[in-house]
């Protein structure tokens, strides 16, 4: 483990702390809901963008276009 100013832990308190961490933040339940909720929010962020793109299409038709602006 590197040396820095002030760094007083051991290797081996910080391996026993990634363990614990590892068993504390993922214990393996509940994976599937955890992947369905990464699906909606890809989902949403798809909408979004074509959403985006419908507005950059039409902001475009408009600024492109012959007619004089309306008030």
């Amino acid at each position: 483990m590197r040396r820095i100013k002030g760094n007083n832990y051991s290797s081996e308190l910080a391996e026993k702390l990634i363990e614990a961490a590892k068993e504390s933040i993922y214990s393996g339940k509940a994976a599937e809901v955890r992947g369905m909720a990464l699906r909606i929010i890809i989902d949403q962020i798809e909408s979004l963008r074509n959403k985006i793109k419908e507005i950059e299409d039409k902001i475009e038709e408009i600024l492109s276009s012959d007619e004089p602006s309306s008030p």
